[in-house]
Order: structure tokens, then sequence, then C-alpha cells
């Protein structure tokens, strides 16, 4: 009798996502956890450090973070195979509307409104509409996610470094806390990510772990924007970090098990 058929290889060409959002915001929590005055003393850190630099280069970067702008790109991205339109559409509407749901629900002030206006840089006027989370952060994670994906790992890290670049301008800017951006972040990766599973770009894997993961620290980082108190809480500080954690380590290795790659 003839052996067991080999499995078939993915297609060279089968879009994957990083799991880069989790080892870059997990870090970033455990500070947040651990020192309850994180958000406010980062946020006076980078905005005055930011000042090295020219206004010009801070707004221009945050142009390229625009709603406008991201769908652009995420057009030509699209453009390239037609298959991709659903992919781009519906986890550009989804990011979108997610994130203004989110600045609706929570209505958190931004920094001009929680601090005196000669302890920071304010570069331009005051964007309208609330600062959790950030719209900018999130536009620049599903762009740098969907861009990204099938690419170099060279070619990865430098839409990577734009988001990242684009994020950092809205400290820069004086207009949105550091909370704000990681919650955008993951919140555009993880919309990203969705799409392409659930329109068939993406081979089902690990993902319900990460986006379980993901809806952890967002849930955690609202709790802490409404209630500051909550992360004074020793055993709540463990239990969020740990079940991060343990999202993102089950499932890299069911991926590794699987012999494919987020």
């Amino acid at each position: 009798m003839p052996g067991p058929l080999p499995d078939t290889p993915p297609a060279e060409n089968a879009l994957r996502v990083p799991g880069w959002p989790f080892w870059l915001a997990l870090p970033a929590f455990v500070v947040f956890l651990f020192w309850p005055d994180a958000n406010r003393a980062l946020f006076l850190a980078a905005n005055h450090a930011g000042a090295a630099l020219p206004a010009l280069f801070w707004l221009g970067l945050s142009v390229l973070g625009e709603w406008p702008v991201v769908a652009a790109l995420v057009s030509v991205w699209a453009a390239r195979k037609p298959a991709r339109w659903p992919v781009a559409l519906f986890a550009t509407l989804l990011a979108l509307l997610a994130s203004t749901a989110l600045k609706m629900l929570f209505a958190a002030a931004r920094p001009p409104l929680m601090l005196a206006a000669d302890n920071f840089y304010l570069l331009g006027a005051m964007p309208h509409g609330d600062s959790f989370p950030s719209g900018h952060a999130t536009a620049a994670a599903l762009m740098a996610t969907l861009l990204g994906v099938g690419l170099r790992r060279r070619a990865r890290a430098l839409w990577l470094t734009l988001a990242l670049a684009i994020m950092l301008s809205r400290l820069a800017v004086g207009v949105h806390w550091p909370l704000d951006l990681l919650a955008g972040g993951l919140l555009g990766w993880a919309c990203a990510q969705g799409s392409l599973t659930y329109l068939g770009e993406l081979r089902p894997g690990a993902w319900r772990l990460n986006l379980v993961a993901t809806a952890i620290v967002l849930a955690y980082a609202a709790g802490l924007l409404s209630q500051p108190s909550l992360g004074g809480e020793g055993v709540w500080r463990v239990l969020v970090v740990s079940a991060a954690a343990a999202g993102l380590v089950a499932s890299r290795l069911r991926e590794r098990a699987a012999g494919r790659r987020i």
C-alpha cells in the first residue's frame, strides 16, 4: 500500500501576520501595571524629548497616520491582488468604527485638558474628539500589519518603524497619552489579523489566542484609564501579565507545532 501523502506546504504567497504587537506591548503594560504614574511621566518625557526636532517633522509624521492617507496606502496594497479588497475594506472599516466607538465610550480627556500649558509642548491645534484609544495609532498599526504581510523581514521592519514613528509623533505633538497609543496599536493589529483570518487570506491557527490576549490587555487598559486605583492591586497586576504572557506562549507553541508562523 502506498504510504501516507506528504503534507501540502502552504502557498508561498500566503499572507501571514507576525506576532510583534504582543512582544512590544507586553513590556509596556508591565510598566503601566507596576508604575501607576507612568502614563503622565512617559508622556512628559517623550513630549520634551521631541522638542529637539522641528515641529514640522512631527506634524508631517502625524499626517501619515490620518485615516485618508492610511486608506489610500491600503488601497494600493489591495490593488496588487484583487482578492485582497474584501480584507482591506473590512479591516479598515472595522478599525475605524471600533476606534470611534471606544472614544465615545470612555470619553478620555487629552493631555492639553489635563496638564498646565507651560508643562508640555502643544504643536498645532488640539484635535477634536476624545483621547482613548489613539486613532492615529490604530490606523498606523493596521497599515503596518496589512502592508507587511508576505514581505521579507527587513521590509516588514520598515513598515513597523514607520508605524512606531507615527505613534511617537502623537506624543511629541502633545495630543495623546502613551496608553492611548498602546491600546490603539493593539486595536489596529487585531482588526487587521482578524480580517485576514476570517476572509481567508490567513490560515487559522493561534490567532484566536492572540486576540484573546489582546482583549485582556485592552480591557485592563480601559479599566486603568477609568479607574486608576485598579492598577494598585498586586493580584490584578500578576493576573493580567500572566494571562497575556500565557496567551503569547501558547499561540507561538501552537503555530510552531503546526509548522506555520504568524
